[in-house]
């Protein structure tokens, strides 16, 4: 409920779609958005609507038409960014519990395919 925090949110989509624009090679778009924190019927309900271009220009400065965003890395880059915002949420103010839930999220979410990054993973533990 903390309203200041609604710019975080703003952020989090900013970055997840420019991650996921970036993955389609694209490093410069337009985006507008617009941050909504109360639902239809009034309940408290933060959350973000955006318009953006379906394109944007390259790094050599020209202009790329894209169809659609792909869905998983859009998904991926969402979670990690809002991850990130509970999670320095929960630093700043030495919420254990809450440290320990986010950290078992982002290990729901980490797919490892080498064997010497499992047992890296697996030895912290």
């Amino acid at each position: 409920m903390d309203r200041a925090r609604l710019t975080d949110l703003a952020n989090a989509a900013y970055q997840a779609l420019k991650y996921s624009f970036k993955k389609l090679g694209i490093h410069s778009f337009a985006l507008i958005i617009n941050i909504h924190i109360f639902a239809r019927n009034l309940d408290w309900n933060p959350h973000i609507h955006c318009i953006l271009t379906f394109g944007g220009y390259d790094k050599n400065q020209k202009w790329k038409n894209i169809k659609t965003i792909p869905y998983p890395v859009l998904k991926k880059s969402w979670q990690k960014c809002s991850l990130d915002i509970i999670a320095k949420y929960a630093k700043d103010n030495n919420h254990r519990n809450l440290k320990n839930k986010i950290s078992l999220c982002y290990q729901k979410y980490k797919k490892i395919n080498n064997i010497f990054e499992i047992a890296k993973y697996i030895g912290r533990f």
